[in-house]
């Protein structure tokens, strides 16, 4: 299966091939990246039944002549494969979901064949332990364990936070469609540039609101602006009460 079939039935499947035409337009390219991202959020799962199940099924394998015609088959064993086709078959064909290694790969495979400027960054999971996110001893820190996708585009859409301005300024934006449904925002996070990083570490900056009404924002780590995971991404569920932001995970824009 080429890109362009995979691309094509992807978009398909959200709905947006008949609202979008192809090649992008500049004007289309953030409200796509918008959809996008909140329909692939609402289509499919975020789980590891597919490595559970591997792990299960490749215990009980017996020899290798067994294994290999697993493998033939396109069994379980092949969830080693990472390619677009693969994550393709396995996430929107079967419907058997996935973690944010496949996600978001998925997502940035797609999106770059799309057109945009992305990057793969890789964050560490806290789960809102800043000291412990903080530490300077990098042996003690979480390993390296999440995937997101960096995008770069100009900012051609009208951006909805009044703290960023209408220009043509290039704008760098996190997408992230698999950290579990109540903590991945369903739309892209402004993300600071080397050119617009001077409002992110204001404590009373108001985050990006997805459309469940939570709110995400992206923060220095700390005030040194270390150059070691300088970001860390927040939500705040409760805003009706003011609720507080939680840290889901920290990472370095490179």
């Amino acid at each position: 299966m080429s890109m362009d079939d995979i691309v094509n039935r992807y978009l398909d499947q959200l709905g947006l091939l008949e609202r979008y035409s192809i090649p992008l337009s500049a004007d289309d390219k953030y409200p796509m990246l918008c959809d996008l991202v909140k329909k692939h959020l609402e289509t499919f799962a975020f789980c590891t039944v597919n490595h559970m199940l591997h792990f299960h099924h490749s215990m009980n394998d017996n020899d290798d002549d067994d294994n290999d015609k697993h493998r033939d088959n396109d069994s379980w064993l092949t969830l080693d494969k990472m390619s677009a086709c693969d994550l393709y078959e396995r996430i929107c064909v079967r419907r058997t979901g996935g973690y944010c290694m496949e996600h978001n790969k998925l997502i940035h495979d797609i999106l770059q064949h799309l057109g945009y400027d992305v990057e793969p960054i890789l964050a560490r999971v806290v789960n809102n332990n800043l000291e412990f996110a903080a530490d300077t001893n990098m042996d003690a820190r979480p390993p390296l364990t999440h995937r997101i996708t960096l995008v770069k585009m100009n900012n051609h859409h009208h951006h909805n936070n009044n703290n960023h301005n209408n220009s043509e300024e290039e704008c760098h934006y996190i997408v992230d469609c698999a950290f579990g449904s109540n903590k991945c925002p369903s739309m892209p996070i402004h993300a600071p540039t080397n050119n617009n990083d001077n409002d992110v570490d204001e404590d009373d900056r108001k985050g990006e609101e997805d459309d469940s009404g939570r709110l995400f924002r992206i923060k220095f780590l700390n005030s040194t602006k270390n150059k070691n995971d300088s970001y860390h991404m927040q939500c705040c569920h409760d805003t009706l009460t003011g609720g507080k932001y939680f840290t889901n995970y920290i990472f370095t824009i490179p």
